[in-house]
């Protein structure tokens, strides 16, 4: 009877730790990524996670920097969009250095579970490094 009872016990706090679990997690991390001149997206991060409860995901341009030696940094912007495959599921956002922003998802595409970050630079003429995190929310 104290085996059964034990038993018993094991499995209902087994299923209570399963349930408490966050199903619902998402993605968070950080990186780097070049962007070249002419204000080309380039692909930073794909298949990021979202958990599906809101509909934004903040990103962070922690550092843009240029891409050439004994260059001034005096870059502080940068442009970021959210995909899904090829299609854009956000409008395009200007980032500036240090400030996280929600970048909102765009409510037909609510429903995709993934999404990958696209940066590119915010001005024409110059190429840079843009230093990220990200939560995908």
């Amino acid at each position: 009877m104290k085996s059964v009872l034990r038993k018993g016990i094991f499995v209902m706090m087994l299923v209570c730790m399963v349930f408490t679990l966050n199903v619902f997690a998402s993605d968070t991390g950080s990186g780097v990524v070049r962007v070249p001149e002419n204000q080309v997206f380039v692909l930073a991060k794909k298949g990021i996670k979202r958990s599906g409860k809101y509909n934004y995901a903040k990103i962070t341009a922690n550092s843009v920097y240029p891409d050439q030696n004994y260059v001034e940094d005096i870059y502080t912007r940068c442009l970021v969009r959210l995909q899904y495959g090829s299609t854009v599921i956000s409008s395009e956002v200007q980032l500036t250095e240090g400030e996280p922003r929600n970048i909102t998802i765009k409510n037909s595409y609510l429903h995709y579970d993934t999404f990958r970050i696209n940066f590119a630079g915010n001005h024409p003429e110059h190429s840079a490094y843009i230093a990220y995190s990200y939560d995908g929310k």
